[in-house]
Parts: C-alpha cells; sequence; structure tokens
C-alpha cells in the first residue's frame, strides 16, 4: 500500500490542506481466487519503479503478506482500512501512515478471503464482503476520549450467500439506511436493510457488472458493467420513508463510452463520474427529468496522456479531484474542467489494485 500527499499544482480557486491518495497493487503471493478478477494490462517494456522516487510519496505500508484486495480511509479522517488475501483487516492510525513503525490493528477474518469492503459514514463500522460464501460481515470500530481507536472483532454477518457460488463480487455500497452489493459474473445486483434483511434483487442482463455505488443521499444506484452503457435505478420509499421497491430510470448510451465501463462515482445527487477501456473519462448530468423519458447528459469528456484505458477511478470527498488507475499509473485530474493534476508512474511494481482518498 503506498501513500502519497498532494498538495502542489491546485486548480485556480482552489484552497486548503494538501490531500492524501492511497494506491494498493497485487502482492506476488496472491492467491488463485485473484485470477478471476479483471485486470489491466501493464504497458510493454516498463520497468516498475522500486524506490517510488515520487517528490509526494510518504511511505509503504508492507504488513500484509499478500495481494491487497480493497482500502478506504473512514470518511472522518481517523484511520485508514485495509483488507487482504492473507484474510486480515487492518485499521491504521493517520499517525502511524507517515511514522516509521507503521503500527495497526489487525483483525484475522474467517470462512472466506475478503474481496471488498466499505467504511460507515460515522465511521463506527466496516463492512467486508467475502468472496466464497458471499457474507457481508460488520466489523465495529470505538475511540477512547484521549486515546487511539480500538477495532471490534467481528459483530454480526448480515446475510450470507447473495450471490451465486462461482461469481465474485466486486463492489459493496453503504448509504444511511441500506446496503448494496455488486456481483460480477452473475451481474445480480442486491439492496438489504442495514439489519441484513435482504429487500430487493435484480439483475443488469449484462455479461458482467464492474462496480456499482449509492448516490450521496443513497436515492439512486448507478451500475457499470461490461458495455460501453451505464444504467442507473431509483430506490422507492413511501411517505414515511419505508422501501417499496427499485426501478430502473435512465441509462448513460449517447455521447458515450466505445469501449466498457469500467468504474463510476456519483457527485452528490446530480453528477456521476465514469471511466473506461476506451481511454477517456467523463461526467454526467443525471438530474434530468426521467419521468419524461430524458436520458442523462454527458457534460465533459477528458482524458489522460499516455492513458490507453483507465481500470478504476477514485473521487475525491469535496468531489473537486478524481484519481484514476491504468497498469501500474495513476493519474489525479479535476472535475471541473477536466485539467490532468499529476500523472504517477510505475507507483507499484504490479497494477495498482485498488485507490482511495482520505478524509
Amino acid at each position: 500500500v503506498a501513500y502519497l500527499k498532494y498538495g502542489m499544482g491546485k486548480a485556480a480557486g482552489e484552497s486548503g490542506p494538501p490531500e492524501a491518495a492511497v494506491t494498493a497493487s497485487t502482492a506476488k503471493k496472491a492467491k488463485p481466487a485473484m485470477q478471476k478478477r479483471q485486470r489491466s494490462t501493464s504497458a510493454k517494456g516498463k520497468k516498475p519503479s522500486t524506490d517510488h522516487a515520487h517528490p509526494r510519496f510518504l511511505s509503504t505500508l508492507k504488513n500484509h503478506t499478500a495481494a491487497v484486495t480493497g482500502l478506504q480511509f473512514s470518511p472522518g479522517g481517523q484511520y485508514l482500512a485495509t483488507i487482504s488475501l492473507d484474510r486480515t483487516l487492518r485499521l491504521w492510525s493517520m499517525d502511524a501512515l507517515e511514522g516509521a513503525d507503521h503500527q495497526h490493528q489487525r483483525i484475522n477474518i474467517e470462512d472466506g478471503d475478503p474481496v471488498c469492503l466499505r467504511v460507515s459514514a460515522d465511521g463506527k463500522y466496516v463492512l467486508v464482503v467475502l468472496d466464497r460464501c458471499n457474507t457481508v460481515q460488520v466489523y465495529g470500530y470505538q475511540k477512547k476520549k484521549g486515546k487511539d481507536g480500538k477495532a471490534s472483532r467481528l459483530l454480526k454477518a448480515l446475510a450470507e450467500q447473495l450471490h451465486s457460488t462461482a461469481t465474485t463480487v466486486v463492489s459493496v455500497d453503504l448509504s444511511s439506511k441500506y446496503v448494496l452489493t455488486c456481483g460480477a459474473e452473475d451481474v445480480r445486483v442486491n439492496l438489504l436493510s442495514l439489519k441484513g434483511e435482504l429487500l430487493h434483487s435484480f439483475t443488469t442482463k449484462q455479461l458482467r457488472n464492474n462496480r456499482a455505488r449509492f448516490s450521496a443521499a443513497g436515492r439512486l444506484v448507478a451500475v457499470a458493467a461490461r458495455t460501453n452503457e451505464v444504467k442507473v435505478w431509483r430506490v422507492e420509499e413511501d411517505r414515511k420513508g419505508n422501501f417499496t421497491g427499485v426501478e430502473k430510470k435512465m441509462q448513460a448510451t449517447a455521447q458515450g463510452h466505445q469501449r466498457a465501463v469500467t468504474d463510476l462515482a456519483f457527485v452528490g445527487e446530480d453528477a456521476l463520474v465514469t471511466c473506461s477501456l476506451d481511454g477517456t473519462w467523463k461526467v454526467w448530468n443525471v438530474g434530468v427529468r426521467y419521468e419524461q423519458g430524458e436520458d442523462p447528459r454527458c457534460t465533459r469528456t477528458a482524458a489522460v496522456e499516455g492513458f490507453p484505458s483507465f481500470s478504476m477511478l477514485a473521487l475525491s470527498p469535496d468531489g473537486r479531484r478524481l484519481a484514476l488507475a491504468y497498469a501500474s499509473d495513476f493519474a489525479v485530474c479535476t472535475v471541473a474542467d477536466g485539467r490532468t493534476v499529476d500523472v504517477v508512474r510505475a507507483a507499484h511494481a504490479g497494477d495498482v489494485e485498488c485507490i482511495g482518498w482520505d478524509a
């Protein structure tokens, strides 16, 4: 896991403290289960960097013994959560990221390989999805006054066998009321209550799902599949706020990507950012009158020089910056004007597998 700080090259009119991005790459000791995951192809002839000689590189967290499969900063900035095929969940305090000893808390995960995680908005819970039994596990985090936070053991498993055993769960997301899981090969998307009740399940009818995400308020669900389309559903509730169903509302096709959409993220409730194997990333206005048949409108298309495709993206918490990965490289762009702020070449010896921003 590489930790880098961004305090230079701010766009016009931007201010505030430096931001930080974390990336993780596949380790050499990766288990066979990782072979199922969709991977980008490294550029031929490129020699990976081993000394990370970048002006904003801070440290490498080397405590995992197998491939890192997921990471996220807690929204409040208390810690960084990481999971790995070594079947551990590790919580790193922000001070430990720049320290020499990298002290952290470790929780052993049983019954399967962790493939993705999500931290709750209040930072009190970490959701982990296991690949083998398709279970969503919930772990707790408590912070005592004057002391570092402490991770608890497994609190509960929300649900089991959410997807077929032959599929890979590619993403999990969390809103204030719901949990979302997305399967790759079974192209199934599940919506659960925070208590673990399966509320709705549907398939995208595509060849493969790549990612599913909630909008900021949790009212919209967008799914990127192995096509150039992005489909959007709306979570329906009654006047009392009780769940009533999920209804497909729109899809982004006009002025869309030329190849498969690999990742996406909402900017609030009215905008959506996507990236694709075609080497472009786009901003969509999804605040349209879908009741009258309007589809999302593409408001910006951008690219990064030297990036023939994108494998994933991560939106900064303030929605201003976008980190995009290709092979072992990643770039930082501004959402407002599409400008490339920075490019980090050969950030890892292997392909970037996950990327995230601090609070």
